[in-house]
This record gives C-alpha cells, structure tokens and sequence, in this order.
C-alpha cells in the first residue's frame, strides 16, 4: 500500500479545527516567541510555520474547509485563503 504524504493543511478539514486554540498572524506569533524567550528560530530551521498564506491563489490549491464563518480574525484569514488556493504548507515548500 502507498503511504499518502500529509501536509498541514489537512488539519482545515477537521470541524472545528482552531476554534479553541487561536492562529497568531506574524506579529502575534513574533511577540509571544518573544515573551517566552525564544528568539530568531525561524532562522536556524528549529520553527517552522504551520501556513503561509499567499498573495497569489493557484487553481487547484483549494481546500475545502466545509461552511466556515471568514471572520476578521487570523482564523477567518487562514479559512479563506484555503478557499481561495492562497494557502501554503511551508514544510512542503522547503
């Protein structure tokens, strides 16, 4: 049997996926490292995003996250770009 590759974007398709723990968008994400003493690990490959979201949606790219709420939240943000084929998994991308 073929192992089928997963990426982090198959987690959009789980209900209610995000709903108890929040997305941070960069700054968020940057400032809480910060806060708890890790600094720059990006930089070194030790933290790597879960998503990057795109400027530029590919066809084919959509995820279909089901009927989700797009709220002005960085949950709302991830959901539609998903949607929109803007979504990326960055591990994947290298």
């Amino acid at each position: 049997m073929k192992h089928q590759a997963r990426s982090a974007l198959d987690l959009l398709k789980i209900p209610f996926a995000f709903t108890q723990d929040e997305l941070l968008d960069t700054g968020s994400f940057i400032r809480k490292a910060k806060e708890r003493g890790h600094k720059a690990l990006h930089i070194h490959g030790l933290l790597v995003p879960l998503y990057r979201v795109s400027d530029t949606a590919v066809q084919g790219r959509q995820v279909d996250v089901g009927n989700v709420l797009l709220e002005q939240n960085p949950r709302g943000w991830v959901m539609g770009a998903a949607q929109e084929g803007r979504l990326r998994d960055p591990r994947q991308e290298g």
